[in-house]
């Protein structure tokens, strides 16, 4: 037994620094002398490592953890007892051991003796609520009200006011907390925090390991505190930028806590598809590719396979337009697709403040989180819930997710100028536009076979035969060797630019590259990985579908008309050829994003995009093909390899960034609200996953919740009847003006009226304000088209006026 006499002592008495002292020296020699420990302070709390004399400055400052009372963490033997057996038995019982066993000795046999002052807490968690309740406990109706708090995102003036309520309505005596103070103290025992780190403003360096202890930025000499701006005076102890690290490994560590968790993280093991088809990325060639170079990996089916999504957002709605906040998110692959990309298993690691984007900077603010993914790649000692044992776990960062510009912010290569194409590089082909003053990216007809046809054809293109080979694909490997000697430069300059300056680098820029090497490749298996970064599909499409229509449309606006309703809409209205050419577009976008594909048919998929881009070089004027219209080509073939996009787009993230977005309350706080909401949602997913049994926490039922068990969910969705309805209205209006009207461009405004009860539809045609309404018979209309959903639409039984 070590000497615990001390800890109650004052921390400022001579014998209090004494036994800390002593307790350094026998930690150091029961540990064999490493050159770190784990820090029991009460903010570390054993969740990180620290060099012995930090872990003795935090013990004299902080004190230690009131909960660590078996040291088995620095050497303390474990003294078997006989434990009341009814502690035993009870989810109280359990959720305390997630939350405070130890990974590395944490087997049935040998579960640590509980003390007399853990017996009390759990014994107190499995007070009934008031006496005869028989449903509720202690714990069990603080963790149902909490949750309850957190959905509906109350107010902590309101939830007090409800505590007090509730506690006057039950009987005398009751064990229920009365406010949001003892509420949260009372759960802080189940949270896991989250690290603040101070960051220079200018973006050049974390003030950590080595700067740990500066007070200025070594690199601009910026001050590590706020500065008044009236003033200048330095507010010491107050910091300008803090990053918010949310450390993943002890996050890993607890959900194998989880029986129910652990087994949904083998479910990729024993579920890869058997039909040929990819519903999964577990089914696509770069899950195989990591199972083949790293077998030992592989073999065990809780190694974590992970993708990383960053985007910014502004947390203060359209109030401001200069704020932007960049969370950084991972998503766990090796749960099942119909939970894999839910709100539930999106696990915020960074938040990185404001005001100001951080752009290639952003390395800067990933080291906590990329140090932890080489600590996970080389194994974390864990205790498994579903097979009760401990392992080595491991996890691979497999891709990161983001829109264009946050491509370019991780990958460290540029996205505008003549090379902003990341996957072609140098072979970029670029035309600078000296009238629209930018750069167009046409000469697709190199990425068809030697033998097409579109090769030879002059006239249709740009006068001459296109002889050039399909470009390489930069691979991780080769963006290695160009970048072995690239140096660094972080920070952002505050210098003024002198006039002509700009043009200058402008011109500089636009020939450039990398602007940096990126910090993944620190990673020991990221330069081997088939594909480390996505190019995001749902922004593709929608900003190929605003080129189309010249007009500003939502992402989910333009995901349903590029798929379904433009090609219809088109129909009567455009030539022939350009007609087929967005019709063949829309055909492809519609093929990818279904949520079951076929690697030989995407194959098919990507020669035939090309075809259809060149015929839209062929009809489409130059200033039409920006670097999105091009990035076109190239997504196919991360399909082919990744599996269906819908694990790979941001529709996910953008709605959880919707999440985070109303945790703001405090407006000169938000990255502080944002974190200690998530840290209070997180605390309360825990909490009820094992308390689930014995009280029924209230669910809120989701209107599109969707059937897991239904095959549509990988099978893709049928047309809705509304979008039928939209897809019948836009026929008949073509087919009015086409048939008795000649003058479209008269029309103003279509508006289709329904009566759900008696299923009559009318169409009103408003031209220069007089409202003139036309008919057509249901079954002329249908002879004079040749539609596949017609015969659909007949199914519907509706009345048959048009």
């Amino acid at each position: 037994m070590m000497d615990k006499s001390w800890v109650h002592l004052n921390r400022v008495t001579d014998e209090y620094l004494v036994g800390a002292s002593n307790f350094i020296k026998i930690a150091a020699k029961n540990l064999g002398y490493p050159h770190k420990m784990l820090c029991p302070c009460k903010n570390c709390r054993n969740l990180s490592h620290q060099e012995m004399s930090i872990v003795y400055e935090h013990i004299v400052i902080n004190g230690v953890d009131p909960t660590y009372t078996i040291w088995f963490h620095h050497g303390e033997d474990i003294i078997e007892d006989e434990t009341d057996e009814s502690l035993n038995d009870g989810e109280a019982y359990n959720l305390y051991i997630a939350a405070y066993g130890h990974d590395e000795n944490f087997e049935e046999s040998a579960q640590p003796a509980l003390d007399d002052e853990w017996k009390q807490q759990v014994n107190d968690a499995n007070s009934h609520l008031y006496d005869g309740c028989t449903k509720y406990t202690k714990l069990s109706s603080i963790v149902a009200l909490y949750k309850l708090k957190t959905m509906h995102s109350w107010s902590d003036t309101s939830f007090n006011g409800l505590l007090e309520l509730i506690s006057d309505m039950l009987p005398s005596p009751n064990v229920l907390l009365k406010s949001m103070y003892e509420t949260k103290k009372y759960l802080k025992k189940f949270d896991l925090q989250y690290e603040k780190i101070d960051a220079c403003v200018n973006d050049c360096c974390l003030f950590m390991k080595e700067n740990k202890k500066l007070e200025n930025c070594p690199n601009c000499g910026a001050s590590r505190w706020k500065v008044d701006e009236r003033t200048n005076r330095v507010k010491k102890g107050v910091s300008a930028k803090v990053l918010r690290y949310f450390p993943i490994i002890p996050r890993f560590r607890r959900m194998f806590r989880s029986q129910k968790t652990a087994e949904e993280l083998r479910w990729h093991f024993k579920n890869k598809s058997e039909d040929g088809k990819m519903h999964h990325p577990v089914d696509s060639a770069a899950w195989d590719l990591v199972s083949d170079k790293w077998p030992i990996f592989a073999s065990d089916p809780r190694s974590l396979r992970l993708g990383l999504a960053t985007d910014g957002f502004n947390p203060f709605g359209m109030i401001s337009t200069q704020y932007s906040c960049w969370p950084v998110m991972l998503v766990i692959y090796n749960f099942p697709p119909w939970s894999c990309m839910r709100k539930e298993n999106v696990m915020l690691s960074l938040l990185i403040p404001g005001p100001k984007q951080p752009g290639k900077d952003i390395d800067i603010y990933l080291q906590p989180l990329v140090d932890d993914l080489k600590m996970l790649w080389d194994g974390v000692s864990a205790y498994d819930a579903y097979d009760n044992e401990n392992f080595k776990l491991r996890a691979l960062l497999l891709w990161t997710i983001n829109d264009f510009p946050a491509y370019g912010n991780l990958a460290g290569c540029t996205t505008k100028g003549k090379h902003a194409c990341p996957i072609c590089a140098h072979n970029t082909k670029s035309v600078w536009l000296r009238h629209s003053r930018k750069f167009s990216y046409m000469g697709h007809r190199r990425f068809l076979p030697p033998s097409h046809s579109f090769r030879c054809k002059k006239l249709w293109f740009n006068g001459k035969e296109e002889k050039d080979p399909k470009p390489r694909v930069m691979t991780g490997r080769r963006i290695v060797e160009e970048l072995k000697n690239f140096v660094n430069d972080w920070g952002k300059s505050v210098k003024k630019r002198k006039r002509g300056e700009g043009k200058a680098k402008r011109d500089v820029d636009s020939q450039q590259i990398w602007r940096k090497r990126s910090i993944f490749f620190d990673l020991p298996y990221w330069e081997e990985l088939s594909l480390r970064h996505n190019l995001d599909v749902m922004h593709i499409e929608k900003n190929v579908c605003e080129s189309l229509l010249n007009t500003l449309l939502n992402s989910h606006d333009c995901h349903l008309l590029m798929q379904q309703l433009l090609p219809t809409a088109l129909r009567g209205l455009l030539p022939q050829g350009p007609r087929t050419a967005i019709m063949r577009l829309s055909v492809f976008f519609n093929r990818l994003c279904q949520r079951k594909i076929d690697s030989k048919e995407l194959m098919e998929l990507e020669e035939e995009v090309v075809e259809t881009l060149c015929l839209l070089e062929r009809w489409f004027p130059p200033s039409f093909f920006d670097i999105m219209v091009h990035l076109v080509t190239h997504i196919g073939r991360e399909a082919r390899l990744c599996g269906p996009v819908q694990f790979r787009w941001m529709y996910p993230f953008e709605r959880y960034m919707m999440t985070l977005k109303r945790y703001v309350r405090n407006r000169s706080r938000p990255e502080g609200c944002i974190a200690m909401r998530y840290i209070a949602d997180e605390c309360v997913q825990f909490c009820s996953g094992f308390i689930k049994e014995t009280v029924d926490v209230y669910q809120r039922q989701e209107r599109n919740d969707e059937d897991v068990a239904s095959n549509s969910i990988l099978e893709g969705r049928p047309i809705s009847k509304i979008i039928l309805y939209f897809l019948f209205l836009c026929n008949v209006t073509l087919y009015l003006f086409s048939y008795n009207i000649r003058h479209f461009n008269y029309l103003c405004i279509v508006y289709i009226y329904v009566l759900s009860l008696t299923h009559t539809y009318s169409m009103f045609f408003l031209f220069h304000g007089k409202g003139t309404t036309f008919s057509v018979t249901w079954e002329k209309f249908g002879e004079h088209q040749n539609v596949e959903w017609w015969s659909e639409l007949k199914k519907l039984n509706l009345n048959k006026r048009g």
